[in-house]
């Protein structure tokens, strides 16, 4: 029976609820009764003799497993997720927000120690009860409604995470080719930036003080989950000038052919906005200026930020495999 009761216990099933036939009076044994209080709710009495049976000859002991999973988000928590939409308030709490299956799974995966709650559907439940059994804090059942009130997604997708912020190590980051990015203030474009520096392999991400948080909501959902993997760092240029051995690298629309150039390595790539790219002070620190060169009929000003840096990090990627 103990066995049975265990394997029960443990099961997929979330809200099981059996009975046990008491024949006779049945005594529960200590090891059983300790069982059921650490995972069941059970309804017993205590004889004059210390032991504790059924209520009655033949009665049934009704178990329900404890469950951790509530139902409802409250207001109050429906207000601090929405609150985290501000960095001042994410810096505040030490919290942000990531949603959808796919990055939240991974970060269950990958991060499960910084998870603080779980506010998913019914359906998203049902399939991944085994891995959400293991979260550390609170998983909580949400209708539709309730979830587009809490998500930041114009159509949301089942799940939203709310993540502890993870602690930021003061060690030295050991890189091959890094990127800084000064004032990028789009979060689409830093997320896909993110998502590329992970595509190819370049795991450190420097930000200038004016750049974009890289927890605002649509940077982790536009990163797919790459904000896991990487180094991202806030740092002022000035910073990183004293790093022995590094070649400072700055995008420009003037400089040498990213195509034709022999690269140095350990790099740091310095790109801008889209509309006003590296400021002169900025291009003056660079080692190496670079360019993208386009068709000669072109009439196009400029590319995306995140479509240069797409091009940059297969060409550094490329190269460095070449060496």
């Amino acid at each position: 029976m103990l066995d049975d009761l265990l394997e029960c216990s443990h099961g997929t099933k979330l809200f099981l609820k059996f009975a046990i036939l008491l024949y006779d009076d049945l005594v529960i044994n200590e090891e059983l009764l300790v069982t059921l209080k650490m995972f069941c709710g059970i309804t017993t009495r205590q004889s004059n003799d210390g032991q504790h049976r059924g209520k009655q000859k033949g009665s049934y002991i009704f178990i329900t497993q404890k469950s951790r999973h509530t139902k409802m988000i409250s207001k109050n928590r429906l207000k601090l997720i929405r609150s985290l939409e501000h960095k001042k308030y994410r810096e505040k709490y030490n919290l942000f927000v990531c949603e959808g299956p796919k990055i939240v799974l991974e970060v269950l995966s990958g991060q499960m120690d910084i998870v603080k709650e779980i506010y998913c559907m019914q359906e998203f439940l049902d399939l991944h009860t085994d891995i959400l059994n293991q979260v550390p804090g609170q998983v909580v059942i949400v209708e539709e409604s309730e979830l587009k009130q809490a998500s930041f997604q114009e159509h949301p997708q089942q799940v939203l995470a709310l993540l502890e912020k993870p602690e930021i190590k003061d060690e030295k980051i050991v890189f091959k080719t890094a990127f800084y990015l000064d004032a990028i203030r789009n979060p689409g474009n830093l997320g896909a930036i993110l998502r590329i520096a992970d595509w190819f392999g370049h795991e450190t991400i420097f930000v200038s003080p004016d750049c974009v948080d890289h927890f605002n909501p649509k940077v982790v959902q536009s990163s797919m989950g790459s904000f896991l993997r990487l180094h991202v760092r806030e740092k002022a240029i000035d910073e990183l000038r004293v790093v022995d051995d590094l070649t400072f690298y700055a995008s420009s629309m003037d400089g040498e052919s990213i195509y034709e150039s022999v690269l140095s390595y350990p790099a740091l790539i310095q790109i801008g906005t889209e509309g006003k790219g590296l400021s002169q002070a900025k291009l003056a620190l660079a080692d190496r200026v670079i360019s993208i060169p386009g068709a000669s009929h072109s009439q196009t000003e400029s590319l995306n930020a995140a479509v240069a840096a797409g091009i940059l990090a297969s060409e550094f990627y490329r190269k460095s495999e070449m060496q």
